[in-house]
């Protein structure tokens, strides 16, 4: 199973995360593992982000703003590492 490493900031902190990636047969899934006690309990349930054609990321619904600001901030920097993780050959 593939995992991504990547940096965010929430509330203007750095933070580090793992992307666990779950390939299905209509997308691919990110499930999200915050390396932080506090924001991992806060993102439980909310921890899957699908990724959809073109590259866009749907990060669901989330009716808690709390929660919904701080797994768009995860997302953003999920969509940045993945664009720097593409080779392109010559």
């Amino acid at each position: 199973m593939k995992t991504i490493s990547f940096a965010f900031s929430f509330e203007g902190f750095p933070y580090e995360a793992l992307a666990r990636v779950k390939e299905t047969t209509s997308n691919t899934e990110y499930h999200i593992t915050v390396m932080n006690g506090e924001l991992e309990k806060r993102l439980f349930g909310n921890h899957i982000i699908i990724e959809e054609e073109k590259g866009n990321l749907r990060i669901g619904p989330v009716t808690d703003t709390s929660i919904a600001a701080l797994k768009c901030c995860v997302g953003e920097a999920l969509k940045k590492q993945l664009q720097e993780e593409v080779i392109v050959i010559v």
